[in-house]
């Protein structure tokens, strides 16, 4: 602390009595902005002389950082930030009004005094992580230093949250008297005007007072009641001797219901009419307190529902009837889900019992061609070679069958990885070819991007396309024409197979895809297979997240389209 004029100034700060002098006096001003207190300017010791003096709850904001430097009578209003909220900057003490504060205090800085009336600020004034509205009368002064700048601001505040609040209570209260007043008047005057309107909406009116002998009906409620339409009193066994003997047990309950709980009084029954019939009834009331509090009347309508307890009934009726056939499905699926894994298991069986005879046949047959049973003349190699082609035909549909199995039964496993478009179509093309020249059809070449990939199983999707082109070829006549087109977008790429073959009819492209669905089914086809490539192919492909799809124009010729998940590869 400096010596001389100055130290003297700083003793007599300090030198009065109060707990925020001593605080101010030893608090370790060096670690904050403003400094030790010994080197403060005139300016910033006068206005905290005037702070710790003053007997008004009053705070000084110093500096660009607005540390906060209060007196005794602030203190009550800090509430539990004391005294840890002394030489803090005000935006770290109060961060809840932060954006309220930077206003008044830009305003002083500009040297313009603020002046608050029942200003409201939230605070949370206890640390509770609550905030409470509160209302201030404040003045913040600034305080200049001697270079004709602004030091800080130095506000004098009032809590007047005790003066709003209650003029807020005297208006409610005030409003809240006139509120009764006017719903006690509009219920007297509504009251009459409530009975017609209800009278006039077919609905009958009731008041029982409790404990007393009789209820007083309406006319239209007497009439609901099955008893003669003209208002008055009935006594309450009277009323419960119109009611079958069942119901009346479910009407004490409801009223006992509505004295023991909220007073609501809800039940439906059915009443005895003169000539015998019976009839549902809606009744609706409230309990009404008395004078002492205490439940002393209900009141309430009621209302003939006849008909809708007839419509309920015969919605039950039909629901049930759709229970009975709901379930009669489930047991026919049931069973049909049954039949499909048993013709699978068989289709399956049968598949691999057929293949030992086969492959059997197939081997004697090459034993013959060879000569291990002696001499073979051409005409018995003729046989040999179409005996060898039909094997290798009915080899070709038993493993169709045993294939179709595999996928229907999800036993069939995907190996699925980027695949490059432009090496498959070539290596297709190599595999079919040899059928195109038997036949006489012209292959187009393909057109493929080589950039071009797709996720999907090679073996697989190679086999898909061999498939196409055969059915292609196999419904395209000597000096026609088959090909493939790659088409490419950002996500997909769609592999186009077209022939200029007899087409499909178009009842039957959606079921092309079936299996055991032959397209050409006339007696005299010379087509051989029984209709599960397409199917298998078809198959194939979503179980690759693929889709296979068909277009086609009888006598003009087919495109099957496979869309493929387009894949980048780096």
């Amino acid at each position: 602390m400096s010596n001389g004029a100055d130290g003297d100034s700083v003793a007599e700060l300090y030198s009065c009595a109060g707990e925020m002098r001593a605080r101010v006096r030893d608090f370790d001003w060096a670690a904050t902005p403003l400094g030790c207190s010994g080197e403060w300017p005139a300016s910033l010791r006068h206005a905290v002389d005037i702070v710790l003096g003053c007997g008004f709850p009053a705070i000084l904001v110093w500096g660009p950082q607005l540390i906060q430097i209060y007196n005794d009578a602030y203190v009550p209003l800090i509430g539990a930030k004391h005294p840890r909220a002394l030489g803090l900057p005000t935006h770290a003490c109060w961060p809840e009004i932060r954006d309220v504060q930077e206003r008044y205090f830009a305003r002083v800085f500009r040297g313009e005094a603020v002046q608050l009336s029942e200003a409201q600020y939230s605070l949370d004034r206890f640390d509770s992580g609550e905030l409470e509205d509160a209302w201030f009368d404040a003045t913040f002064i600034p305080v200049p230093l001697g270079t004709g700048e602004i030091g800080g601001s130095l506000s004098i505040l009032f809590e007047s949250s005790d003066r709003v609040r209650a003029r807020a209570y005297e208006a409610d209260h005030e409003k809240l008297v006139r509120t009764a007043e006017t719903a006690e008047r509009a219920e007297r005057e509504s009251a009459a005007q409530l009975r017609v309107a209800l009278e006039a909406a077919s609905l009958g009116t009731w008041s029982y007072e409790l404990g007393s002998e009789h209820a007083w009906n309406s006319a239209r409620s007497n009439a609901v009641l099955g008893r003669p339409a003209t208002p008055g009193p009935i006594t309450f066994a009277e009323f419960l001797g119109c009611l079958e003997e069942s119901d009346r047990p479910r009407v004490r309950a409801a009223l006992d219901a509505a004295l023991a709980g909220d007073g609501r009084y809800e039940v439906e029954y059915r009443v005895i009419r003169a000539d015998g019939t019976t009839s549902w009834v809606a009744a609706l009331g409230h309990m009404l307190p008395g004078a002492d509090g205490a439940p002393a009347r209900v009141m309430g309508i009621v209302q003939d529902v006849n008909e809708r307890k007839a419509a309920e009934a015969e919605r039950e009726r039909l629901f049930q009837v759709e229970l009975k056939a709901h379930a009669a499905v489930e047991r026919a699926y049931g069973d049909v889900a049954a039949a499909n894994r048993a013709k699978s298991e068989f289709l399956a069986v049968m598949s691999h019992e057929l293949r030992t005879p086969l492959n059997a046949i197939g081997g004697y047959v090459e034993l013959i061609e060879l000569g291990i049973r002696g001499p073979v003349t051409q005409e018995q190699l003729v046989d040999l070679q179409r005996i060898k082609a039909s094997q290798r035909h009915l080899m070709g549909l038993v493993t169709d069958v045993l294939h179709l199995v595999r996928i229907e039964t999800g036993r069939l496993e995907y190996a699925l990885h980027p695949v490059a478009i432009a090496e498959i179509v070539s290596s297709v093309e190599v595999l079919i070819g040899p059928q195109l020249l038997a036949k006489e059809v012209f292959l187009d070449p393909a057109r493929s991007d080589s950039s071009l990939f797709v996720q999907a199983d090679r073996e697989k999707l190679i086999q898909i396309l061999v498939n196409l082109l055969t059915n292609a070829l196999k419904f395209t006549g000597p000096g026609g024409r088959i090909g493939m087109e790659c088409v490419a977008d950002d996500s997909t790429v769609t592999i186009h197979v077209r022939d200029t073959g007899i087409g499909i009819a178009p009842e039957k492209l959606h079921a092309i895809f079936e299996p055991f669905v032959q397209v050409d089914q006339r007696p005299t086809r010379t087509n051989d297979g029984v209709g599960l490539g397409l199917a298998i192919s078809r198959d194939l492909a979503r179980g690759m997240g693929a889709e296979l799809s068909v277009e086609s124009t009888p006598g003009v010729g087919s495109t099957f389209m496979l869309t493929l998940p387009r894949v980048q590869r780096d």
